[in-house]
């Protein structure tokens, strides 16, 4: 609603949800974050991203509210404040697909206030959570890397930085797992084949080797077509279309092919058709690991449209 211009009524229906809920359960917790995430003001937005983290550090969105902090405090000129809460979901947030993303934030702020030891730490957590397929991560992180000049020797001090806690949070105590034993299988011994020694004179006899038939090659049958699924995914919502295309070519960029939907305002940007909609929310979580936020819709798909 609030991406299509409504946002009058996705604010109330969030304010319902919270209504709906339990204080300080995980549910409560969600519908918090996306007050925040779809508030008028940066202050109020800011005002419940902080609750989340506090109170509800089990919520789905932690990590989420933990960034949109970070950000906040960025863009009001406190760079110190973000590169702690980025530093905080660095150690906080271990397997986060978004945990290379924020080191790599952290490591911007720090080498901006010259702190050239916890940026190149930085710049080595970013390496190390770096999807292999993100080539784009990885060549901004080769450029932090060479123009700051991290050695060996700021690299090995990742693990020594110290996150401290902005004043306003509390951090749990880090979770030491047991450690775990690795038995290697044992491979057993290889059993040598006597060889059967041949009498002198005695002339081995030549066995031919019956001729190869060539079997006929037997064509494979063709795959019948899939049907349309009336699922898609939607990223975004414009009042003009040149809008639209606008993210449409800049999505492709990123090899996100997407479409403008729809011949008169809102102009949706949209992604293909998916035949369920388990398959359509599979695809917003890939899409959610590498920064892109998006929803999945219904919509009747054109006679020539693709299922992916």
């Amino acid at each position: 609603m609030v991406g299509e211009g409504n946002g009058v009524a996705g604010r109330a229906l969030v304010d319902s949800l919270l209504r709906l809920e339990v204080e300080g359960t995980t549910a409560y917790g969600d519908a918090l974050y996306w007050r925040g995430a779809l508030a008028e003001t940066a202050q109020e937005a800011e005002r419940d991203y902080r609750r989340v983290i506090v109170e509800y550090p089990l919520s789905y969105y932690a990590d989420d509210a933990l960034l949109a902090i970070a950000e906040l405090e960025q863009a009001r000129g406190d760079r110190a404040g973000a590169l702690q809460h980025m530093l905080r979901f660095v150690r906080e947030h271990p397997v986060s697909a978004m945990r290379s993303t924020a080191a790599l934030a952290a490591a911007g702020l720090a080498f901006d206030q010259r702190d050239t030891r916890t940026g190149c730490a930085m710049i080595t957590e970013a390496r190390a959570s770096a999807a292999a397929k993100d080539v784009e991560q990885k060549n901004k992180i080769d450029y932090y890397a060479s123009r700051y000049a991290c050695s060996a020797v700021d690299a090995q001090a990742a693990t020594q930085v110290a996150v401290t806690p902005p004043r306003d949070t509390v951090m749990p105590p880090p979770v030491v797992p047991a450690p775990v034993k690795i038995t290697k299988p044992v491979k057993p011994p290889a059993v040598k084949t006597p060889v059967e020694k041949k009498p002198a004179g005695v002339e081995t006899p030549v066995v031919e080797s019956p001729p190869v038939v060539e079997k006929p090659v037997a064509e494979k049958p063709v795959p019948a077509a899939k049907p349309h699924g009336i699922y898609t995914i939607q990223l975004a919502a414009f009042n003009t279309q040149a809008e639209a295309e606008r993210l449409v070519a800049a999505l492709a960029k990123r090899d996100v092919p997407a479409r403008v939907s729809g011949t008169s305002k809102p102009f949706r940007v949209r992604l293909d058709f998916y035949p369920t909609r388990a398959a359509a929310a599979a695809e917003v979580a890939a899409l959610k690991a590498r920064g892109i936020i998006s929803f999945v819709t219904t919509e009747e798909p054109p006679p020539q449209a693709k299922t992916p």
